[in-house]
């Protein structure tokens, strides 16, 4: 709850408080923030800070001119049993309360007044009010992060999200612009805010995306040191946020990702390659499962000796297709190498408009693949000199309508 609208609240407390006495025996749900120490809620805490709790909840001001004290717990995945804290009432006829703990970054060590922490870890503050607006006990909430990267907004230089400075935690579009590169480190954590976009903006003004709009994703782990796109919520869903938006990128290349709850992997922009980049699309040994949607929404354009691979990779648990849009081929040496990806269940067809080659010159290979169901293939080859070896579809283990 922000400073403004706690300010709002205790105007009209005074104002119900001076009433009378009978008014005092109203009971209202309390309200939990994890706050700073001007009032402020907060979504990360960073480290060396100091943790602050606020609780408001007008009936548990019990008199009028004396400084009372209510208790809250508070907890982190380190320290999972949590600490109990002490509030004190803000004002003697407030019914707003306020106290503090420390972080220590070690083993938890419950009781001693000191909230045992590690990079990334969720933080819960948790009151037991006991009488909710129906004068039943209830249980109220609210979560926080411990030193977690914010990110949202659009990149004005290179970037790099480095291991260091892991997890980053995504609350609203984050756009990487013509002639900026994005580079992830392996190791490294991208969590999303679960139907969230403080940014209000893209393709999907609820959901947070990662925009490539000209510019390069660099996103190359290791078997050992992977890199990590999930939800940050409690019970994620496979609609948590948008996934990646790219519109005419320059490079995109993704290896050894896991990637998770998101409404696409590439949404709705056209992705066009031109042969003056190195292997211009590049996705290989990665894991990608509880898709809402498709794992490429939009076309893929290769022009001019364009290299696009998808090899060694599984997709599983998506709801459409793996290629929605067409892929269009053209130009001399240009390729779209799709080879030794295994297609898990459930997961819907893997083709609606098809692969095309337009003319002489360039080369689709299909190849290697592994699917149990939905194996529905489209492939298309244009123009006079187009000729049968353009296409290439072999040894692949496929069932279902193709």
């Amino acid at each position: 709850m922000s400073g403004n609208v706690r300010s709002h609240l205790r105007r009209i407390l005074s104002l119900l408080f001076a009433v009378g006495p009978v008014l005092l025996f109203a009971y209202d749900t309390g309200i939990v923030t994890l706050v700073d120490e001007n009032g402020d809620e907060v979504l990360s805490y960073p480290a060396g800070s100091t943790l602050y709790v606020h609780v408001w909840d007008s009936d548990r001001n019990c008199c009028p001119t004396t400084y009372e004290t209510i208790e809250v717990t508070v907890s982190s995945e380190t320290e999972t049993t949590g600490e109990t804290l002490t509030l004190t009432e803000t004002g003697v006829n407030t019914a707003e309360f306020m106290g503090s703990m420390s972080f220590e970054e070690a083993a938890a060590s419950n009781g001693d007044g000191v909230l045992q922490v590690t990079r990334g870890d969720k933080l819960t503050a948790t009151y037991v009010d006991p009488q909710d607006d129906f004068g039943n006990e209830t249980t109220v909430t609210d979560k926080a992060f411990y030193d977690v990267t914010l990110k949202s907004g659009t990149l004005s230089a290179d970037e790099t999200w480095t291991a260091a400075n892991s997890p980053f935690l995504v609350t609203g579009d984050v756009t990487v612009p013509s002639d900026i590169t994005l580079t992830i480190e392996p190791g490294v954590e991208v969590r999303i805010l679960k139907v969230s976009d403080d940014q209000s903006s893209g393709s999907d003004y609820n959901r947070s995306e990662l925009r490539i709009t000209g510019g390069s994703l660099i996103a190359e782990g290791t078997a050992a040191d992977s890199i990590i796109f999930v939800s940050n919520a409690e019970d994620p869903d496979e609609n948590d946020w948008y996934g990646f938006y790219s519109s005419s990128p320059h490079v995109i290349r993704l290896s050894y990702v896991s990637f998770r709850h998101a409404n696409y992997v590439f949404g709705s922009g056209s992705m066009d390659f031109y042969g003056d980049q190195s292997d211009s699309l590049r996705i290989t040994h990665s894991h990608f499962r509880e898709i809402g949607g498709e794992i490429f929404r939009g076309s893929i354009y290769g022009y001019n000796g364009a290299t696009m691979v998808i090899k060694n990779n599984t997709f599983a648990d998506f709801s459409s297709y793996f290629m929605r849009e067409s892929a269009w081929l053209n130009g001399d040496g240009t390729l779209l190498e799709i080879d030794a990806n295994e297609f898990v269940d459930p997961h819907g067809s893997l083709m609606d408009y098809g692969l095309r080659v337009q003319e002489v010159g360039p080369k689709i290979l299909f190849t290697n693949n592994q699917s149990t169901s939905n194996s529905r293939l489209r492939f298309h080859a244009y123009g006079e000199n187009a000729t049968e070896d353009q296409v290439i579809i072999e040894n692949n283990q496929l069932v279902g309508g193709y």
